[in-house]
Order: structure tokens, then C-alpha cells, then sequence
């Protein structure tokens, strides 16, 4: 951590060594940290909503999942499938 302080890998091992002590609260903090550097981090969005999940904020999880599946494509029609599913729009998802 104190070589590598602006690495998104490194905060997002680290959320998941603290979630793995049990100290969920502290590994969403970590991941949050991760999304501040590449908030278009797949793995980064997936680790919070499993963190979110534990700490029994499903909305917030739902939210990162969402998350996770725009910043996982580039495909404009993809894309807009994943913009709809955010806004709970199944029909046009």
C-alpha cells in the first residue's frame, strides 16, 4: 500500500483482505478509494456490491451492480441496454 498508494489493484486486494477479517465497513472504504482512482473499474464495482450485499445494503448493491455492467462494455448498443436496466427500464433493456 505505501508503494503503491494510487493503485486501484491495490485498494480493491485490500477491500477483499478486510472483508475476509470480517471488517466490511473498512473494505467498502478501500474499494470506494479503488473507484476514486478508475471508476470504471469492473472488478472495483463488483467487490463493493458483495461488500454492500454483507452489510445488508441491497439498493446500494443493485446500484454497483448496475455500475459494474456499464463500465464492463464500450459497445454503444450495449451500453444503452445497461443504461436501461440502471433506470429499471426492462422493456427497453
Amino acid at each position: 500500500m505505501r508503494e503503491q498508494p494510487n493503485s486501484p489493484a491495490v485498494h480493491i486486494e485490500l477491500a477483499i483482505a478486510l472483508s475476509e477479517a470480517g471488517r466490511a465497513t473498512e473494505a467498502i472504504s478501500a474499494v470506494r478509494r479503488a473507484l476514486q482512482l478508475k471508476p470504471n473499474s469492473v472488478d472495483a464495482w463488483r467487490v463493493l456490491a458483495e461488500q454492500l450485499d454483507l452489510i445488508g445494503d441491497a439498493v446500494g448493491a443493485d446500484g454497483a451492480r448496475a455500475a459494474q455492467i456499464k463500465a464492463s462494455t464500450t459497445d454503444p448498443r450495449l451500453l444503452e441496454a445497461a443504461s436501461a436496466l440502471v433506470a429499471n427500464d426492462l422493456p427497453a433493456a
